[in-house]
């Protein structure tokens, strides 16, 4: 019911060594409050919650819920924050499961739920904050070790990339060269897609110097790679410069701009 007291605080004090972080404090909080604790930095606002849920143990005082000192110590500790959720400030997901699997599993180990339930209730959630589909995905650190391209035939991924050389051969050399993490080569390879020739034709093009050759060398890779490898580029961006009309200036590939590259008309 709406106004039933909940939680109220007596007198909670918490020192470490001899230094008082939390004096005497005295608050109350009921049911549909929201209390909002500010301070500065250091000022003890992630030590009180710490104590409210026992993460810490107050040096003095009384931590009342619903009528019961849960400070003192005879309380079951874990049944008590089975019962009253604290969200860290530095929180994360764990890296072996889905996001969905994530909402279910307090809700099976801690709370007891079937898996049914818990599922439903994780997805009633999920939707509140506008996540409707496709929930069985993986944090991204964990999938690109979970894939085997092997037996994955069929993926769609997602990236995006600059290229600081400006021809599109630093692009190839990280994203469809062959994966070699000890030589730093295909470092965002994420499919391991791997051909002989496109690794050739990049080698080649790093070596050469005239800049026309090396375009068609790019070019010749970039073509194998996406005849068979449905590699699809989805933006590409044209860069527009505003000068004086008594200079000129030739832009260059890689989008630096040189002043020595200027010149009076």
């Amino acid at each position: 019911m709406k106004g039933d007291r909940i939680l109220e605080i007596r007198h909670l004090s918490k020192t470490f060594g001899t230094n008082p972080v939390l004096k005497d404090i005295d608050f109350s909080v009921s049911s549909g409050d929201v209390t909002c604790i500010i301070g500065a930095s250091g000022s003890g606002k992630s030590t009180l919650l710490r104590c409210l849920n026992l993460l810490e143990t107050p040096t003095t005082g009384e931590i009342m819920y619903h009528g019961t000192n849960i400070a003192d110590k005879k309380v079951n500790a874990p049944q008590y924050r089975s019962k009253v959720g604290m969200v860290f400030q530095s929180f994360n997901l764990f890296n072996n499961m889905t996001v969905l699997e994530n909402c279910i599993i307090g809700q099976v180990k801690v709370l007891k739920k079937n898996k049914t339930d818990a599922h439903k209730n994780a997805m009633y959630y999920l939707e509140k904050v506008g996540i409707k589909v496709n929930l069985n995905l993986m944090p991204k650190s964990n999938f690109f070790t979970y894939i085997k391209p092997a037996e994955n035939k069929s993926m769609l991924l997602q990236t995006g990339w600059s290229d600081a050389s400006g021809d599109g051969l630093s692009l190839l050399h990280d994203m469809l060269r062959t994966y070699n993490r000890e030589a730093g080569q295909g470092t965002v390879n994420r499919g391991h897609y791997s051909n002989p020739e496109v690794d050739a034709l990049i080698s080649q093009a790093f070596t050469e110097f005239d800049d026309a050759k090396r375009g068609e060398l790019v070019a010749e890779a970039d073509k194998i790679a996406r005849d068979d490898y449905a590699y699809i580029p989805l933006h590409f961006e044209q860069d527009t410069y505003a000068i004086k009309d008594t200079l000129n200036y030739t832009p260059r590939m890689n989008k630096y701009v040189l002043a020595w590259e200027f010149s009076y008309k």
